[in-house]
């Protein structure tokens, strides 16, 4: 057998083709671990940028939802101070919020209002409709004269400014929390 040949089983291998093979087959191997490694950083960036781009637009949908609060809180601080059932003639001025109409210059885009936290609008729709409620009661308790009528209308409307201002402070707490949390 000559000393350049390798003989693996039945196969005879010339030592010059190992020679030239191995180093090919290295670089090849090092080559497609490369293209792998390359591939699977790559995936991640494009994952951490869809989830950076996700964040952003909560964010931004949140931000916008953020301003309802001010207009909400003005509108029942203003509606607290008008509901006295000796003033009934508050309710039928124009100085009544128009919370429907404030919170539409700040209505969220479509796209982006499946982002914000579950109840959103459906907490500052249940404070429109109390305030309008709110209002109605207010001019229809107005005619009356009993003063335990005027003693039911007064503890109902208790009940309905703090039932609003718990959707209030729910609505504040889940807007807040899910806007922190867009950061973590």
């Amino acid at each position: 057998m000559d000393p350049d040949t390798l003989q693996i089983g039945s196969l005879i291998i010339s030592k010059t083709i190992i020679d030239i093979f191995a180093p090919m087959l290295g670089t090849i191997i090092g080559g497609l671990i490369s293209y792998f490694s390359i591939k699977s950083i790559e995936e991640r960036k494009i994952k951490q940028q869809k989830l950076n781009d996700f964040q952003d637009q909560k964010r931004e949908a949140i931000k916008i939802a953020l301003q309802w609060l001010d207009h909400i809180h003005n509108a029942i601080t203003k509606v607290s101070l008008q509901s006295h059932p000796y003033q009934p003639n508050l309710a039928n001025t124009n100085n009544w919020p128009d919370l429907l109409k404030e919170l539409t210059k700040y209505d969220v885009p479509r796209h982006l209002s499946i982002l914000l936290p579950a109840d959103s609008y459906k907490k500052s729709n249940i404070i429109i409709g109390l305030i309008e409620e709110l209002r109605v009661k207010i001019i229809l308790e107005s005619k009356t004269k009993n003063p335990d009528e005027l003693k039911e209308f007064t503890k109902e409307t208790i009940d309905t400014i703090n039932l609003m201002q718990t959707n209030f402070d729910e609505l504040i707490n889940a807007l807040e929390s899910e806007y922190i949390n867009s950061f973590k």
